[in-house]
């Protein structure tokens, strides 16, 4: 999926090509998420029939998972005990990468945006889409992408109602709908707890990263409350 998502920027690499996507089909064909990278592809590449085929695809797939938070995981699993730094370090690199990890769909964003794609079938066909990548997807830059293509779609309708809802929901999502301070220092606090670390990305992948940030200050302060909290290696 990530060579997928990459081969929409460099379009001319030798292995960019249809072998490829055929690949990842096997590999993946019924995830959604593959979906929107080879939509993302081929509207790079100006593939119109091939580009509205793979929004359907996406939109009618069986699930939706881009494995943002997994590669997260699995790093982390297999960092313990391979690599001779403590908890804190393989925790602040894992989110590192993750955080400079590239989401490869501004090209269907644009496909979907652009005025001279304003049509009935493209803006319900986008609109669809917009609706999958914000409920099904558990990643919040995602989430808000999805958002803002509907957005995008009903101020081109006119329909200021649904666009500015659309945008109520976006300005939310973006805000992670927690508290700021609080949520900075439960994140300090889980970098120096193994546990509440792995509580939080459990919680992120099995119910997406809006609900897992909240779940992870309301876990922060009920073990803050007890004296006996200890959370730093002596």
């Amino acid at each position: 999926m990530d060579i997928v998502g990459l081969c929409s920027i460099t379009m001319n690499h030798k292995y960019c090509d249809e072998s490829l996507l055929k690949q990842a089909i096997e590999l993946d064909g019924d995830n959604g998420a593959l979906w929107l990278q080879i939509a993302n592809f081929h509207a790079a590449k100006g593939n119109t029939p091939a580009t509205l085929e793979a929004i359907e695809k996406a939109i009618t797939a069986t699930h939706f998972n881009e494995y943002y938070f997994y590669k997260l995981a699995l790093f982390m699993q297999t960092s313990k005990g391979a690599l001779d730094v403590d908890f804190s370090h393989r925790a602040i690199t894992g989110l590192g990468y993750h955080a400079a990890t590239s989401v490869c769909i501004s090209e269907i964003a644009k496909f979907c945006t652009e005025e001279k794609n304003y049509s009935n079938r493209y803006n319900q066909l986008c609109l669809a889409l917009g609706k999958t990548m914000s409920t099904q997807n558990n990643s919040l830059i995602v989430n808000t992408m999805g958002l803002n293509i509907q957005s995008q779609i009903y101020k081109k309708e006119h329909n200021e109602e649904l666009h500015l809802k659309a945008e109520k929901q976006k300005s939310t999502t973006m805000q992670k709908s927690v508290n700021h301070d609080l949520y900075f220092q439960a994140q300090t606090l889980m970098l120096v707890d193994e546990k509440l670390f792995n509580f939080w990305l459990t919680s992120v992948i099995e119910q997406g990263e809006a609900i897992a940030d909240e779940m992870l200050i309301k876990e922060a302060i009920t073990l803050s409350k007890n004296p006996y909290y200890q959370p730093c290696a002596k």
